[in-house]
């Protein structure tokens, strides 16, 4: 698997390569797009999301900051992937 910092840098030189005639702002915001579907995970791709971030510099310190918090909470609670929310209206 290839690192985030270079996913993010192919992802800026293919966005500057395919717009080329485009400003720098448009071109780090198709790029910052293209870099947050490219997570391939889902609570990492959430968890950025939230942080609203502005640039592609900014999503590598937000995905950066994801792993040792999801490793970290998963320690203290464990894998509770198969834990279902339980609603009150059971037609919901």
């Amino acid at each position: 698997m290839e690192p985030l910092a270079e996913v993010a840098h192919s992802v800026q030189h293919l966005t500057r390569k395919a717009y080329p005639l485009v400003g720098t702002q448009v071109c780090e915001h198709l790029a910052l797009k293209c870099l947050i579907e490219a997570l391939n995970d889902v609570e990492l791709e959430w968890f950025v999301f939230q942080a609203k971030p502005q640039t592609v510099d900014h999503v590598l310190e937000i995905a950066l900051e994801f792993e040792p918090f999801k490793q970290g909470h998963r320690k203290r609670v464990g894998d509770r992937s198969h834990v279902q929310v339980q609603r009150d209206d059971p037609t919901a």
